[in-house]
């Protein structure tokens, strides 16, 4: 069994206005479905301030983030900070598609590409798709937002 840390983000707010070098956003971090800290940036190119419920969580997740294979090796829970508003962004954005089309995409399909019926998803729509893909469907955003987003 994985000791990782379940990383989530919930309550984000951002502002692209007031965003300079980087994302103006506040948001609450859940780690293993427990409300862990607040973070946010404000904008002008710092790093993130974090306001942690608890040392014990902080020094956990801090020793987690600076294990990861990631771009940089300093500021790594910033890092994947950022991979999670990204994330979260492009789940937004499928959601907001998917009310009134259905996105989907066969296997070979370019990344972030996406075939669109301009029509709401159900099942007679999705039994028409399979037929079409003849075994190369690889996703239907409107049935999994988070494995779409993997996608784009």
């Amino acid at each position: 069994m994985s000791n990782d840390p379940k990383l989530e983000l919930r309550a984000i707010k951002t502002n692209r206005a007031l965003s300079e070098e980087t994302l103006y956003f506040s948001a609450k971090l859940f780690v293993d479905g427990k409300l862990a800290a607040t973070v946010a940036n404000r904008g002008t190119g710092g790093c993130n301030t974090y306001s942690w419920v608890s040392k014990e969580t902080e020094a956990r997740v801090n020793a987690w983030a600076n294990q990861q294979d990631l771009e940089f090796k300093f500021e790594c829970l910033d890092q994947i900070i950022d991979k999670l508003l990204s994330s979260a962004e492009v789940a937004a954005r499928l959601r907001r598609l998917c009310r009134k089309e259905t996105l989907f995409r066969l296997r070979n399909d370019k990344q972030g590409a996406w075939r669109v019926v301009k029509k709401p998803y159900d099942d007679t729509l999705r039994l028409k798709i399979e037929e079409h893909a003849k075994g190369t469907l690889e996703c239907i955003a409107n049935v999994d937002i988070d494995a779409a987003v993997k996608f784009c």
